[in-house]
């Protein structure tokens, strides 16, 4: 289903009911892991979620046989993550303290990537 169908407010409840808690528990996990800044993870959160939300829109609205489907998932892969880890106020390059580190297996396991240590 689709904004338009629902309306945005109840699209909108949906995503907060069923969305909101994963990704707040995620960044929280990331945080209480030493991955990002320490920070209040609900505002980011907010962010995150807004972000993943716009990102199904424009896949929603696309016309394109598949073409911005495939651009919005490379975005999201474990090796792109640096604008999200960036915006946790982690380091976005690869073997840096941050949610796109894959350093150690306890930081493999939050960022959802391979347990391969990545040089500086």
């Amino acid at each position: 289903m689709q904004p338009a169908v629902l309306g945005w407010e109840e699209w909108r409840e949906i995503g907060m009911s069923y969305g909101f808690g994963l990704v707040e528990g995620t960044l929280q996990a990331a945080v209480d892991a030493g991955l990002i800044e320490r920070q209040p993870v609900r505002p980011l959160a907010h962010l995150l979620l807004g972000a993943i939300d716009e990102g199904a829109m424009l896949v929603a609205r696309a016309d394109d046989r598949g073409k911005t489907r495939e651009e919005v998932g490379a975005s999201v892969r474990p090796d792109a993550r640096g604008a999200a880890s960036a915006l946790a106020g982690g380091d976005p390059r690869p073997g840096r303290a941050g949610i796109a580190s894959t350093g150690t297996a306890k930081r493999a396991s939050i960022a959802g990537t391979p347990a391969t240590p990545r040089g500086p």
